[in-house]
């Protein structure tokens, strides 16, 4: 409803023709916009109430609008109306004070100054008493003014709407029901605190996929425990692929752990499973990339002198790098919990303000003094063992041979969590304050390289066991380096066309592919070797420091 403005506090029109600023009329309205009023309401807003008068406050209303006529309009009507009212009610509160008192109707000399004084006084404690419904609402004095109604006025597009009433002989506040969308302004700053968790059905979403890697680890697992004895199997030392299934669960377990906060546990618990998931990451992929790297530094040992003219190479030697490679991790972990331990910290990252409250996102964190030195110990040491599981990994990269049937596979296993490794952990870094996008990027990265290890180095031992169920036969495929000479010669070839190097080149051809057939033959004959060193190791018939040595010794 549209309201004019009387006795109160409005804007009136002057904006829309004001001199001396220099803002438009429109920049005007927009400032404007939303701006509070007070007014005294000119007539009760219950019409049908009965006054003092016996009459509807909408007869009286209609009353003096038709008494006006040609009169300028005014809001105060209905005041005078009230007002009048008032002092007849406190003037025959009088006369029935002094006929209760006296006997008598008083009248005042009008020469006596002290009896008009007394009158006056009579008459203003008359009013304060006095309190009746009039057309402007309940009329009541306190203190010398008038309690009444007052209109709330709220400016909205070009105009005053009554948000609300205010009741002053009951102090009672009525808003407009029909301003729906109107909201009280805020006397202070509102500070929210926001603790920032991780999504719950994320959370359940990367937990259902680490529970499934952990399914798959297990069912690699006991295929490895059957078929352990299988040719192919036994060849690819199924004691360390237990240790990769090992810290591939450690992994697929911590990838849930991450995902804990005080919304399921105690902050203390937090700091505990702060500890928990850290050393069931770090040993988890000690465990799978160490069995990894100490079989590729088997190989390379093994293949660095074509002879072979050394000692075998044992899974106990193996075992021992691995638990050398997890001990360090345990010195530095231990190291890290004893001198700087974990504490319960909340972080508090940047405010921003949002329908007029002031938000301060926080994020929950397991807080250590001297994390960076600590973490960058971890990750050197880690990194370190990457870089030189890449050297070897490349040194290796053209062995592919039956007795090192996954040496292939080992060798892009070691690629995969060096590049997601690069990959992830910066991208993970710089989301830290973004609880979502850092723990999902995270978890994948962790469950896509553990996943596809397993992968690279378990399908194609099922594959194997599906063509091949017996383990009987035997499959050679062209391996080892190309020969050193032939590349020499092919240099050679390229720079003279004489017939004498002519001939030097198909006499330089013919002894490659014939040392080419030597090396096919060698590494036939010491994986045969290999096979019956194993057997007689079983039988307790060989030592372990017994030898190989090529036929040419």
């Amino acid at each position: 409803m549209d309201v004019k403005c009387g006795k109160g506090w409005c804007l009136g029109d002057w904006w829309r023709n004001a001199s001396g600023v220099s803002c438009t009329v429109e920049e005007l309205a927009k400032v404007i916009e939303g701006h509070f009023a007070v007014e005294f309401s000119p007539y009760s807003q219950r019409l049908a109430r009965l006054t003092i008068a016996n009459k509807t406050v909408s007869a009286i209303r209609t009353e003096l609008d038709d008494r006006q006529g040609s009169s300028p309009e005014s809001v105060f009507k209905g005041y005078v109306y009230d007002g009048l009212w008032t002092l007849s009610l406190a003037i025959e509160h009088v006369a029935q004070l002094h006929q209760q008192r006296d006997g008598i109707t008083w009248i005042p000399n009008v020469s006596d100054t002290e009896d008009w004084t007394k009158l006056s006084v009579e008459l203003l404690q008359a009013i304060s008493s006095t309190s009746f419904i009039g057309v402007t609402g309940p009329v009541r004095f306190e203190n010398n003014e008038r309690l009444g109604l007052v209109e709330i006025l709220q400016w909205r597009n070009g105009s005053y709407m009554i948000a609300g009433i205010y009741d002053g002989t009951k102090a009672v506040l009525t808003l407009n029901p029909a301003l729906r969308d109107w909201t009280p302004p805020l006397d202070a700053t509102v500070v929210v605190r926001e603790r920032q968790y991780i999504s719950f059905v994320l959370f359940i979403f990367l937990s259902l996929l680490a529970i499934i890697g952990v399914a798959i680890a297990v069912f690699f697992l006991i295929i490895n425990i059957r078929y352990q004895n299988h040719r192919y199997i036994k060849m690819s030392s199924p004691n360390m692929n237990n240790l990769i299934i090992a810290g591939s669960i450690c992994t697929y377990i911590s990838v849930i752990l991450l995902g804990f906060d005080t919304r399921f546990v105690s902050p203390d618990t937090f700091v505990t499973l702060c500890y928990v998931k850290t050393w069931v990451l770090s040993l988890g992929f000690t465990l799978a990339f160490g069995s990894m790297f100490s079989k590729t530094w088997r190989v390379h040992l093994i293949f660095k002198n074509i002879r072979m003219n050394k000692k075998a190479i044992k899974d106990y030697k193996l075992f021992m790098l691995v638990g050398f490679i997890v001990l360090v991790d345990l010195v530095s972990l231990a190291l890290w919990a004893r001198i700087s331990p974990f504490t319960f910290h909340v972080n508090q990252l940047a405010i921003f303000y949002s329908d007029n409250k002031m938000i301060a996102p926080e994020i929950e964190r397991c807080r250590s003094d001297n994390s960076v030195i600590f973490e960058a110990i971890i990750l050197g040491i880690k990194g370190l063992l990457m870089l030189l599981g890449c050297f070897l990994a490349w040194e290796t990269r053209r062995v592919n041979v039956p007795a090192l049937n996954d040496s292939k596979y080992i060798g892009m296993s070691v690629y995969s969590v060096v590049v997601t490794c690069l990959l992830g952990l910066p991208l993970v870094y710089i989301l830290k304050d973004r609880v979502n996008e850092a723990h999902i990027l995270g978890s994948l990265f962790i469950i896509f390289c553990t996943t596809l290890i397993l992968c690279l180095v378990f399908v194609p031992k099922i594959v194997e066991l599906l063509r091949n169920p017996q383990g009987t036969e035997l499959r050679y495929r062209r391996g080892l380096v190309k020969s050193t000479l032939g590349r020499s010669e092919s240099q050679q070839t390229s720079q003279h066309n004489d017939a004498t190097n002519i001939f030097r080149r198909e006499h330089l051809q013919r002894l490659e592919e014939e040392n080419i057939l030597l090396h096919r033959y060698l590494l036939q004959k010491t994986s045969i070797l290999w096979e019956l060193q194993e057997q007689l190791r079983q039988l307790g018939e060989l030592e372990d420091d017994d030898t190989i040595t090529s036929p040419s010794d």
